[in-house]
């Protein structure tokens, strides 16, 4: 027969242990990320989301909620157990009590525990934890987005270069953040992911025009010389089809800079000391077809007789009624030499004069 001491012996060992048990699941149970998340959901989803936020970090990598808030220490985990207890107990009573003392109050310590050498890990060429003492600054554990001003304590150049030359990315900088590309740390997204393939199939590699993200329209000329009329169809076509000296030169010879259009007297002079370089384009509207002139019906003659300083002093001279016309009411398009009846209407001698030119040599001197 089994003594009836060693029976109370082993029913209380197997209490014990079922108690020890039930206290092991339990604490694995309220310590779980999951359970916190009961009343913490919203930092919950970030943690076991895909955000990019630093508890989304911690997650993957195993850490879990009382591994950042409790003390240092098997101490420090008793300790926040015993806290969390209690603030359970208490909240059955329906009294509201933290169960993290001290709060964000010893966020520094909590991350120096485990990352000790935090002012020797760095990205980049500056440092940016020399003198740092409190890292909920810049790392935000429970939420995804930093401001642009802590970026920029860092990032210095870019995020004034996005501001400066950013087109629509500063757009984008100014009415979201740095977060809306970089949704991770040091993460450098493909442009294709908002941009698609924008040109054509190929061009998929962005980067061998847009070198710079924050700055997207500063594209160095140099590097797509052999490119240009590949996106510039019509410019292309416009030097092919009108042979000129620009024909034969490159364009970066003339655009030292993506979209840059250079003023003529960079390289031309003007044809006359009375001709402001800005009146190039009154005549030469196309810069890929220089030999093409226009311009407006009202025209000065100045425009004209640089080229045509003969004819132009002939006009003068002659001292008729022609002296008193621009150039351009005459000659409505460069090159025409319209015919005198297309103003002297009805003939002015009849029928039998149809020739003018066999008494009146030329229209800047009819004199005969």
């Amino acid at each position: 027969m089994v003594p009836k001491r060693l029976v109370i012996i082993i029913t209380f060992s197997l209490l014990l242990a079922l108690a020890i048990y039930g206290a092991q699941q339990v604490a694995i149970h309220t310590m779980a990320p999951s359970y916190c998340a009961e009343c913490h959901p919203i930092e919950y989803s970030s943690y076991a989301g895909t955000d990019g936020s630093l508890d989304y970090a911690h997650g993957v990598s195993g850490i879990s909620c009382y591994d950042c808030h409790s003390g240092s220490g098997t101490r420090g985990k008793v300790e926040f157990y015993k806290a969390e207890m209690r603030m359970q107990f208490l909240y059955k009573l329906n009294i509201q009590e933290p169960h993290v003392e001290g709060g964000k109050r010893d966020i520094p310590e909590r991350c120096i525990k485990c990352h000790p050498d935090y002012v020797t890990v760095f990205a980049g060429k500056v440092n940016p934890h020399i003198g740092v003492t409190d890292c909920s600054v810049c790392h935000k554990g429970h939420q995804q987005d930093i401001k642009d001003p802590q970026c920029a304590s860092c990032h210095e150049k870019p995020y004034i270069t996005i501001r400066e030359a950013g087109g629509r990315h500063a757009t984008l900088q100014t009415n979201k953040n740095c977060a809306f590309c970089h949704q991770e740390h040091r993460l450098v997204p493909d442009c294709q992911d908002c941009h698609g393939v924008f040109h054509n199939s190929g061009f998929d590699a962005c980067n061998d025009c847009h070198m710079n993200a924050h700055a997207p329209r500063s594209i160095k000329s140099s590097a797509i010389a052999y490119l240009c009329a590949d996106c510039h169809v019509e410019q292309g076509e416009a030097l092919r089809d009108n042979p000129s000296k620009h024909t034969n030169i490159r364009c970066m010879i003339c655009h030292l800079s993506h979209g840059e259009i250079p003023t003529c007297d960079l390289c031309h002079e003007g044809h006359a000391t009375t001709l402001a370089n800005y009146n190039c384009t009154d005549c030469h509207v196309n810069g890929h077809a220089p030999k093409e002139v226009q311009y407006p019906a009202d025209a000065p003659s100045d425009f004209c007789i640089e080229c045509h300083a003969g004819s132009y002093q002939e006009l003068l001279d002659s001292g008729t009624k022609h002296t008193l016309l621009t150039c351009a009411y005459c000659h409505p398009e460069h090159g025409e030499i319209q015919a005198c009846s297309s103003c002297h209407r009805p003939l002015p001698h009849g029928t039998t004069f149809t020739d003018c030119a066999t008494c009146h040599e030329t229209a800047h001197n009819t004199r005969v």
